[in-house]
């Protein structure tokens, strides 16, 4: 018995390889920004940066006319049904996980 050629072994182990690259590098850069994050004035900003965007686009939201603001009430109500949905999927999957175990 021969095996598989090393070709065609290198060819179906390269999506795992990929995989275990991004995830490896997703870890290194999760534990780059804890360090970067961890500076108290790095932190400081970025909440700032956080803070100011919120008011610029509640300014926006309030001084915009009515069909655009209309455009806008829509669109948020739209996304938050959404992120509900799939808050819900997961829980249903996380509860039947728990179930099987």
């Amino acid at each position: 018995m021969t095996g598989l050629p090393e070709g065609l072994k290198n060819y179906l182990r390269t999506p795992f390889v990929m995989i275990v690259w991004v995830m490896e590098t997703y870890a290194k850069n999760r534990a780059r920004l804890k360090v970067f994050m961890a500076e108290p004035r790095v932190a400081k900003t970025f909440k700032i940066a956080v803070v100011a965007t919120t008011f610029v686009w509640l300014a926006i939201a309030f001084m915009a006319n009515p069909e655009h603001g209309q455009r806008l009430t829509d669109a948020v109500k739209n996304f938050w049904s959404e992120t509900q949905s799939l808050s819900e999927q997961r829980k249903a999957l996380q509860e039947s996980k728990e179930a099987a175990q």
